[in-house]
Formats: C-alpha cells, structure tokens, sequence
C-alpha cells in the first residue's frame, strides 16, 4: 500500500527517515492485515492501531502520524481536484487521516539539561567532544545542520546557518557567539568535528551519558537551548533563533502586523539576548 510513496520519498528525502517511515507503515499494513481491512482504511483504524502499540513511546507515535500525513499529502495530489462523488469521498477520507492530531510527548521522553548537568558531562567527555557539545548547545542547531553552516564571522561573532525543513527567505538564518564560544567554534571548525557524521556525534554523546547516567543524544542539547533561552526571549525571537517558522506564533498573537513588528528588528533582538542573557555564560572560563 505505501510501497510507491516510500520509494518516491526515500528518492526526495533522507535515506533514514524513509527507512524509519517504512517500519513504522509496515507494521500498520500488517495490523490492516490482521483485521481484515482493507486498502481504504479511515481515520478510526488509525486511532485504533496506535491504541494497541503499547511499546510505542508518544515520540514514535508521533512520527508514525508524520509519515502517515505525507502519504496522505502524496495521495491527495492525485485526486485533486476532485470532481465525481467518488473522488470527493476519497478526499475527504484522506484529510480526515492527515488531520489527526500529534500525541503530546510525555516530559520523561525529553528532558532539558540543566547546568549542573551540563558541567558533569563536560567533565566526563575529551576535549574534542567538549567543544561539539558547546557548540550545539549554545546556537541550539540541529545536528545536522552543523554540516549546512555557511559563514562564520569571527569580526562581528555571527554565524549564518541554512535552517533545514525550510525554504524561500526562511532558508537561511544567523546567530552570534561571544568571544569564548568563538573561540571553541573555531577550534571546532578547524579541526573538522562540524563535519563529523551524525553517528559519530551520537556515539561520543553516549559515552559521556553512560559515565555521568544523565540521558544525553544531540537533539537533547536543540531541546536543553530552547527550554532555557525561552525564559530569556519572547516567542518570536526563539522561533528565529530555532529556525521555526512563526506565522503560528503571530496567528495567536495578532497576525501579520505583529509578525512585521518583530520580523525587522529581529536580528538585533537575537544578538542581544545570545550575547547578553545566553544561559551558557555563567559557565564559561574566564
């Protein structure tokens, strides 16, 4: 059933999440199996497949719904626009499974560090896994963005990123460092770890986990960056900072004039707080 979609997004897409996305949909093919159901299953299958997947944490779920709403996109482009009855019913079937909603993670399943902890694990790691560990948690970048870094300008102490899961004008955004963090990031440049592959990271993250018993992965150190900096900023300058998009934000707070009261000056809002109000300064050496 979803053999077509996978092939095209493994083509389009990253190679593990399409063999992740293939897990997770075969086991639901298999349950539509066991039931007897068949291929035009609704959205009340769905709701009653995740109920009896008691080993899935709400992060799985979570992704088992991602992939299941981008088939559904895939499948919705073929019948668009629809025009026979049959055709509405079948649109309408499909925005129905694409519109269920995300499990909410539990907090167990994703926990910030906090800075005792930071200072554990740094005491725990070499000094090449120090600096990675530093810079993913001061400029809260996915992993792997480290490899999408573009510029960095040791004068004025920015750094321009290209923001994955984004296009257009939104591809790209810049985050600064003071002198200290510069200081690591250069090392890190130079020394090829912004380079290093998402399992090595991941590897050396879990060593350090294993010797202090606090649970460390790199997205750990994005979730650590945006839970701490989101008592420093307001909404909108950590959504920049993030690389999320923050028509939402602006959606809840007032619309699009609010949007342009903090897109224009937000640069300047986002060095002040990362130079400023960052909550790594406290334990830089000086």
């Amino acid at each position: 059933m979803f053999e077509e979609f996978l092939a095209d997004y493994k083509r389009r897409e990253k190679k593990k999440t399409a063999e992740t996305y293939k897990k997770l949909l075969s086991q639901f093919e298999k349950w539509l199996d066991n039931q007897g159901s068949q291929e035009k299953f609704k959205r009340e299958d769905v709701l009653s497949f995740l109920k009896t997947q008691h080993s899935w944490s709400n992060s799985s779920k979570n992704v088992f719904l991602s992939a299941l709403s981008s088939w559904a996109r895939s499948e919705l482009e073929k019948v668009q626009p629809a025009v026979t009855d049959q055709e509405k019913l079948e649109v309408r079937r499909l925005k129905r499974i694409k519109g269920i909603r995300s499990y909410e993670a539990r907090p167990k399943e994703k926990e910030a560090l906090n800075l005792d902890q930071i200072v554990d694990l740094r005491i725990a790691m070499d000094q090449d896994t120090q600096n990675l560990f530093w810079v993913l948690l001061w400029f809260g970048i996915r992993v792997g963005e480290l490899k999408k870094i573009k510029k960095i300008g040791l004068e004025d102490r920015s750094l321009t990123v290209e923001t994955l899961k984004r296009k257009g004008s939104e591809a790209e955004r810049t985050l600064y460092f003071d002198d200290y963090t510069g200081r690591i990031l250069q090392h890190s440049r130079d020394k090829g770890l912004l380079d290093l592959p998402y399992q090595t990271i991941y590897k050396r993250f879990k060593k350090a986990s294993k010797l202090t018993s606090i649970k460390l992965t790199p997205h750990v150190c994005r979730h650590t960056f945006a839970t701490h900096m989101s008592s420093r900023t307001d909404p909108f300058t950590l959504a920049q900072m993030l690389g999320h998009s923050i028509t939402g934000v602006a959606q809840a707070r007032g619309g699009a004039k609010v949007t342009g009261d903090y897109v224009h000056p937000a640069q300047e809002r986002i060095r002040k707080v990362m130079l400023e109000r960052h909550y790594l300064i406290p334990l830089e050496v000086k």
